[in-house]
């Protein structure tokens, strides 16, 4: 019911997700990486999607004047070295009724090498983004999913889980 009009992904990588949601409006995706926006591009082809660079951190992009229905940032602000500017230039290119979908790895102390191999530069606590049982922070129209349990070994299946329910959560809004 929410997920419609323009809808920005922020991150899109290959394209993978971007596919997914074409249904749901008009679909712009940018990455900061010129071979996933290639590759991102040849897979939509046939499809009205619009792709190309874009840095959220620094505020630029290869659109202009474009405010966003949606924005949906999935496993891609832990990558980013200043976050709170990431989210800034979000908010800066979403309507004012707009929605963000945010998914996030949880659980600082389980950073290591591993996070730091694949290019993280944090996890989030459940302090810094506050849920409710519908997956909707404490700011409205704002969604999240970030796994809240206190087992470690159950980390990465029930973060898949938390994430398919927060875009559902987002879908039924």
């Amino acid at each position: 019911k929410f997920l419609k009009g323009k809808i920005l992904e922020v991150g899109c990588g290959i394209g993978n997700f971007t596919k997914s949601l074409l249904d749901f409006g008009d679909i712009y995706a940018i990455d900061i990486r010129e071979d996933y926006v290639n590759r991102t591009k040849k897979l939509l082809r046939k499809t009205n999607a619009q792709v190309g660079i874009g840095d959220i951190e620094k505020g630029k992009y290869f659109f202009k004047d474009i405010k966003f229905d949606n924005i949906v940032c999935i496993n891609v602000l832990e990558h980013i070295e200043e976050d709170s500017k990431a989210i800034k230039n979000m908010y800066e290119v979403l309507n004012k009724e707009g929605n963000l979908i945010l998914l996030v790895p949880a659980h600082p102390f389980l950073f290591g090498e591993i996070d730091k191999s694949i290019g993280h530069f944090r996890r989030y606590s459940k302090n810094e983004i506050i849920i409710n049982l519908r997956n909707q922070t404490s700011i409205p129209g704002i969604f999240s999913a970030v796994d809240v349990t206190d087992v470690p070994e159950k980390q990465i299946i029930i973060a898949a889980g938390e994430g398919s329910k927060a875009l559902l959560s987002a879908f039924h809004y």
